[in-house]
C-alpha cells in the first residue's frame, strides 16, 4: 500500500452506486437503527459493507483517504479486534465489530466520495432533510398524544403533563444527541444555501429540531449543544466568517426561534425545576455517577483489554451499584471497560486528529471558504444547481461543531454506541474531512491488502445477513404464554432462527424453553444451553434459563444449582433470587426460604433499588417477601413490624399503579396482560385488609376502617 495524493478525476460508475449506497444507509439509520433492534441495524450496517465491496471489486486498485484522524480510527479498530480475542461473549462482540467496522467504512466512503461536491452535497442535504422529517413527525406525535387542540397547548405550557419526546429513537435522551448533531449542521445549510427554496426548508429544520430538543426534556443535551454553539459563534466572530446576507438570515431565524424557545421549553424546564429541588433528576445524576463508578471499576480490573466488545450489559451486574442498565452513560468510560485503555486512547487520539485538522485548516484561512479539490468539473444540471454548496467554508464549521457537541454530549451518554446517532456523525466527519483538506493523501489498496480487505467484507456481509435474518424470524418477544398453540408457534420460529444465527445465545435460550413445553424434550433442551453457555460464560440469563428448566421438570435441588451459578453473575437480579426462594419453598427450607426473601429486602433498601435509570419502572419481586413477613409477624402478634411490612406492599403496588404512561406502554407492547393485572390488584386487596387486621389488633381503629374502605374501593375485573 503505497501512499500518494488524491486528484480530481471524475466519479465512476462504482463511485456513484457506492454514493446511492451510502447516502441510502444515511436515511436510514436515524429512521430504523434509532433503537437495539438487530434487524434494522444489520441492515444499515449491509448497505455500508455493500458498497465498499463495490468499490472493492469495481476497481483493479481502490483509493482510500489517509487522513490522520483514520489512521487513529484504524488503530482503534485493531486494539478492539485484539480485545475481541478475550471476550466474555461471542456474539455481542462481533455485532459491536460489524458495528464499528460499519462506521469506518462509513468514514472512509464519505472521504473518499466527498471529494466531489456534487456528492458531498447530497449527503448533508440528505441528513438535513431527514432530520427535519424526523422532528416534524414527532412533534406531530407529541401533539396527538396531548389530544390535540387545546390539550397540546396545555400540554406545552405544563411540560409535566405529558411524556417526553421520542422521535424514531429508543428513549428521549438519544433523540436529544441526535439532535445535538442535526441542528449545527442544519444551521450550517440554512446559512449557506443559496436558493430560496433551500433556505425555507433549512430554516424550517431548525425551527422543528429545535422545538424537538426542547421536548426531549433532555437537559444536559441542551447543554452540550449550547456549549457548541457558543464555541462556534466565537469562531464566526473571529474568523469572520459571515457575510451580510448570511447576518441577516441569522437575524431572521432568531425572530422565529424565540418564540419556539418560550412555547416548546416547558418540559425541560420542569425538569430543570425538579433537579433544583431535589426530585428525581437529582436521582438521575446519581444514577449516572454510580454507573461511572461502575464502569472505572471494570477498567480498574481489565486495563489492557477490557472486557470485551459490547459486554458492557452482560458484564455490568457484576460490578453495580445503582440499578441495572445497557450502556455506561458515557461514551468513553463504555469504550475503556469493553476495550481496554489502549483502544480508549486511540479513540481519543482520533478525536484529537479531528480538532486538529480543523484549528490547522480553518484557523490559517481567516474568512477564507475552503474546500477539497473538485472532481465533477464541467457542466452541471439545473437540478445541481439547486442543491450543490459552492463555498463550503462556514458548512465546515458548522459540521466540524456539530461533531464538538456530539464529543460534549458523550461525556454524559452512551449515544456513540447506537447506530442511528454514530453513523451518521461518521458521515458528516467524513465529509467534513474531504471537503476541508487542500491534498488529500490516500492509501491504494491492492494485490494482497485488497483480497484481504474484499474477504474481511464478505464476512462482515454474511454475519450482517445472518443476525438480521435471525431477528427476523424470532418472535418479538421472549415466551410468556404456556397456550399450547403459541408454544408450537414460537418453538418452529425460535427454531429457524437459531439455524439462521447460531451464534445468538438468547435464540437459544428461548428455543429451550419451547423444546420443553411444546416438545418435553429434556435433553435436546439442555444441549441448547451448553452451546448457549459456550457462548456467553458470565451471562446469569443462561443459567437462569437452565435452572427454570430444573424447576420445571420438577428438580428444585439442582435448580438451586444453576440459580446460584447466575447469582454469580448477577447477584442483585430480584427475578432470580425470587425463583430461588420458590426451590426452597418447595423443599420447605424454611431457613433458606426466609434467607432469600431477607436479601430481597437487602437489596431493595440498597442503592441498586433506589438509584434506577428509570425509576418509573416499578419492580413487584419484593411484594411476596413483605407479604410473607408480615404474616409471620402478624401471627406472632408483633404487630407495630406486621403493619411495616404491609404498607411496604400496598406502597410499592399503589406506585406502580400511578405510572399510567410506563403501564399503557407495557399493555401496547404485551408485556402486561389483563390477567397479570388482575392478580397484582388482588395481592393489594390482600395487602390492605391484612394492613387494617393489624391496625386494628394494634388499637388503631381508624386507621384500620381507612385501610379496609381502601381494599374493598379496588375495582377488580
Amino acid at each position: 500500500m503505497k501512499p500518494m495524493y488524491s486528484s480530481c478525476k471524475p466519479l465512476t460508475s462504482a463511485d456513484r452506486f457506492a454514493a446511492v449506497l451510502l447516502i441510502a444507509a444515511l436515511a436510514l439509520a436515524p429512521i430504523v437503527a434509532g433503537g437495539l433492534d438487530e434487524l434494522p441495524n444489520a441492515a444499515v450496517e449491509w448497505l455500508i459493507f455493500l458498497a465498499v465491496a463495490v468499490e472493492l471489486v469495481r476497481r483493479k486498485e481502490a483509493h482510500f483517504p489517509r487522513f490522520a484522524p483514520l489512521v487513529a480510527l484504524a488503530v482503534f479498530c485493531l486494539l478492539v479486534l485484539f480485545s475481541a480475542l478475550f471476550t466474555e461473549n461471542i456474539y455481542t462482540t462481533l455485532k459491536s465489530v460489524l458495528y464499528l467496522l460499519s462506521c469506518l467504512f462509513a468514514y472512509s466512503l464519505a472521504g473518499m466520495l466527498s471529494r466531489s461536491r456534487k456528492i458531498a452535497s447530497a449527503v448533508v442535504w440528505t441528513f438535513v432533510l431527514v432530520a427535519l422529517g424526523i422532528s416534524l413527525f414527532g412533534v406531530r406525535d407529541y401533539a396527538i398524544g396531548t389530544g390535540g387542540g387545546g390539550k397540546f397547548w396545555r400540554a406545552l405550557l405544563h411540560g409535566s403533563e405529558h411524556w417526553r419526546l421520542f422521535g424514531t429513537f429508543l428513549n428521549p435522551g438519544y433523540f436529544a444527541g441526535y439532535l445535538v448533531v442535526a441542528i449545527p449542521v442544519t444551521l450550517g445549510v440554512f446559512l449557506s444555501s443559496t436558493r430560496l427554496i433551500g433556505c425555507f426548508v433549512a430554516g424550517t429544520g431548525l425551527v422543528m429540531e429545535v422545538s424537538a430538543l426542547l421536548l426531549t426534556g433532555t437537559k444536559l443535551a441542551v447543554l452540550a449543544l449550547v456549549v457548541a454553539m457558543l464555541m462556534m459563534l466565537a469562531d464566526i466572530t473571529i474568523l469572520k466568517k459571515l457575510t451580510r446576507s448570511q447576518l441577516l438570515r441569522c437575524a431572521l431565524i432568531l425572530v422565529v426561534l424565540v418564540p419556539c424557545f418560550v412555547l416548546f421549553s416547558a418540559p425541560l424546564t420542569e425538569r430543570v425545576k425538579e433537579a433544583g429541588a431535589g426530585g428525581t433528576q437529582v436521582h438521575s445524576t446519581r444514577f449516572r455517577i454510580y454507573v461511572w463508578r461502575s464502569a472505572l471499576q471494570m477498567i480498574r480490573e481489565n486495563p489492557v483489554v477490557g472486557l470485551g466488545p459490547g459486554t458492557f450489559e452482560v458484564a455490568y451486574p457484576r460490578y453495580a451499584i445503582a440499578g441495572p442498565t445497557k450502556h455506561a452513560h458515557q461514551s468513553y468510560l463504555q469504550v475503556g471497560a469493553e476495550a481496554g485503555v489502549p483502544a480508549l486512547l486511540a479513540l481519543l487520539a482520533a478525536v484529537v486528529l479531528v480538532f486538529r485538522d480543523y484549528l490547522r485548516v480553518f484557523r490559517r484561512e481567516r474568512g477564507v471558504s475552503g474546500g477539497a479539490p473538485v472532481a465533477d468539473n464541467g457542466s452541471r444540471l439545473p437540478l445541481e444547481e439547486w442543491y450543490i454548496f459552492p463555498d463550503w467554508g462556514l458548512l465546515n464549521c458548522t459540521l466540524f461543531y456539530a461533531f464538538v457537541g456530539s464529543c460534549v454530549r458523550n461525556l454524559a451518554d452512551s449515544d456513540w454506541f447506537l447506530l442511528g446517532i454514530a453513523l451518521p456523525l461518521a458521515v458528516l466527519v467524513g465529509v467534513l474531512s474531504a471537503r476541508s483538506a487542500r491534498e488529500t493523501p490516500v492509501m491504494r489498496i491492492a494485490g494482497v491488502a485488497k483480497v484481504v480487505l474484499i474477504a474481511l467484507t464478505a464476512a462482515a456481509i454474511v454475519l450482517s445477513i445472518s443476525i438480521g435474518v435471525g431477528d427476523y424470524l424470532a418472535p418479538d418477544e421472549e415466551l410468556r404464554s404456556y397456550d399450547e398453540r403459541d408454544v408450537q408457534t414460537e418453538y418452529r420460529r425460535y427454531g429457524q432462527a437459531v439455524l439462521a444465527n447460531p451464534l445468538n445465545p438468547g435464540f437459544r435460550r428461548e428455543y429451550a424453553k419451547c423444546i420443553v413445553l411444546a416438545q418435553g424434550d429434556q435433553d435436546t433442551a439442555e444441549r441448547q444451553l451448553a452451546v448457549a453457555i459456550r457462548i456467553a460464560p458470565t451471562d446469569a440469563a443462561n443459567y437462569f434459563t437452565r435452572g427454570l428448566l430444573a424447576l420445571f421438570a420438577n428438580q428444585p435441588k439442582e435448580a438451586i444449582i444453576w440459580f446460584r451459578k447466575a447469582l454469580r453473575y448477577n447477584p442483585n437480579s430480584t427475578q432470580i433470587l425470587q425463583q430461588l426462594a420458590l426451590c426452597y419453598q418447595r423443599l420447605n427450607d424454611v431457613r433458606s426460604y426466609e434467607r432469600v426473601l431477607r436479601r430481597l429486602i437487602r437489596i431493595e433498601n440498597s442503592d441498586y433499588e433506589r438509584i434506577r435509570g428509570v425509576p418509573e419502572l416499578v419492580d413487584l419481586t419484593y411484594v411476596h417477601a413483605h407479604m410473607y413477613f408480615g404474616d409471620k409477624f402478624l401471627a406472632a402478634r408483633k404487630f407495630s413490624r406486621a403493619v411495616n411490612e404491609y404498607k411496604a406492599v400496598v406502597d410499592r403496588i399503589e406506585n406502580w399503579r400511578s405510572q399510567t404512561k410506563i403501564l399503557q406502554m407495557q399493555r401496547a407492547l404485551g408485556m402486561l396482560t389483563q390477567r397479570q393485572k388482575k392478580t397484582i390488584l388482588q395481592a393489594l386487596r390482600g395487602a390492605y385488609l391484612r394492613l387494617s387486621e393489624a391496625y386494628q389488633l394494634s388499637g388503631q381503629p381508624q386507621l384500620a376502617e381507612s385501610a379496609r374502605h381502601k381494599a374493598e374501593s379496588l375495582n377488580i375485573r
